[in-house]
């Protein structure tokens, strides 16, 4: 919720020094609210990667056993 909202709840009088306050501190809020989200969409991304990495990793020595040298004979 902004924070010209809250004043307007209270019965406070917003004037254009407040009224530009408001709009400054919601604008770094946001801000700072899609670098936190962006944040947390790397940390995600990064968490998959290690994912499928692993799992590549996991296929490539089965694929290894099942393939190998004298596995014929």
């Amino acid at each position: 919720m902004s924070l010209a909202k809250v004043l307007e709840v209270i019965g406070m009088k917003i004037g254009p020094n407040c009224y530009n306050f408001c709009m400054e501190s919601d604008a770094i809020r946001i801000a700072k609210a899609e670098r936190s989200m962006s944040d947390q969409a790397k940390d995600a991304r990064r968490a998959n990667l290690a994912a499928r990495r692993e799992e590549n990793e996991a296929d490539l020595n089965v694929e290894e056993q099942l393939y190998g040298a004298g596995i014929a004979d």
